[in-house]
């Protein structure tokens, strides 16, 4: 973790306090009547989600393909792939967006599914970056 920590510095330093506080919790953006508590995200979580996205390909426009929350399963997915060490790399939706908007992504907020956002991040972003080998038995050899 320390990477994402020398990318962002401390959490209290990149939190926009006035946009984090008041428009985002742990599920997201928050919504009218909303019972989540107000930042109940952990450090840990902005952390990951910082680590992961400092290294998605942006694009220039928002991509509409998927929101934030189908991105931080990705992400933490991603993470456990590449660190391997047995640690858990949650990141929940809100930390994710925070996360997002203090690395300068573009984010909107979805009119269909309002606690989440779409971002300007590749379609690609979610892929392996070294792809796992598929070994497939067929006619007595084997093809990768």
């Amino acid at each position: 973790m320390a990477n994402a920590r020398e990318a962002c510095g401390s959490i209290e330093m990149m939190l926009n306090e006035d946009l984090m506080r008041d428009q985002v919790n742990a599920g997201g953006f928050k919504i009218p009547n909303d019972t989540l508590p107000e930042n109940p995200w952990t450090e840990r979580e902005y952390l990951n989600a910082v680590e992961w996205l400092s290294e998605a390909k942006r694009t220039k426009h928002i991509n509409q393909h998927r929101t934030s929350y189908g991105w931080k399963h990705t992400a933490s997915n991603r993470l456990m792939e590449k660190h391997n060490n047995g640690d858990d790399y949650y990141i929940s939706n809100g930390a994710f967006i925070a996360a997002a908007i203090d690395l300068g992504f573009i984010v909107k907020r979805c009119a269909h599914a309002p606690r989440n956002a779409w971002l300007n991040i590749s379609k690609t972003a979610g892929k392996l970056a070294s792809p796992k080998v598929q070994v497939v038995f067929r006619c007595g050899g084997f093809l990768t």
